[in-house]
């Protein structure tokens, strides 16, 4: 049978401990564990999971398929981001459907 794509988020980086076992990781809970949610920006939480996962601006520019200026200005709150572009971040750092609405839509 075929896993769901819930299934799939919830089961990605799966660390070898030995031969014959693996272990797996859930990366949205670990997260969910480090994230501070005391951000008033969309600027401000994204730069928080960006940190987490080691990440910087440059490179997620790149990954959407944005200039530098393109994303700081979605960033800073002067463009809003596109659908194409959350759903793409939501599957880079693995987010849930509440850690989406708190980064892109809480005010």
């Amino acid at each position: 049978m075929a896993n769901t794509n819930t299934e799939v988020m919830e089961k990605q980086n799966i660390e070898t401990v030995d031969r014959d076992e693996t272990v797996e990781v859930d990366t949205t809970t670990k997260l969910e564990e480090q994230l501070d949610y005391n951000f008033d920006n969309t600027k401000a939480r994204l730069k928080e999971v960006m940190d987490i996962y080691e990440d910087d601006a440059n490179s997620l520019a790149k990954y959407l398929g944005l200039s530098y200026q393109s994303l700081n200005k979605k960033l800073n709150g002067h463009v809003d981001f596109k659908r194409g572009e959350i759903k793409a971040i939501s599957d880079r750092y693995h987010l849930n459907a509440e850690m989406i609405y708190f980064i892109f839509f809480e005010e």
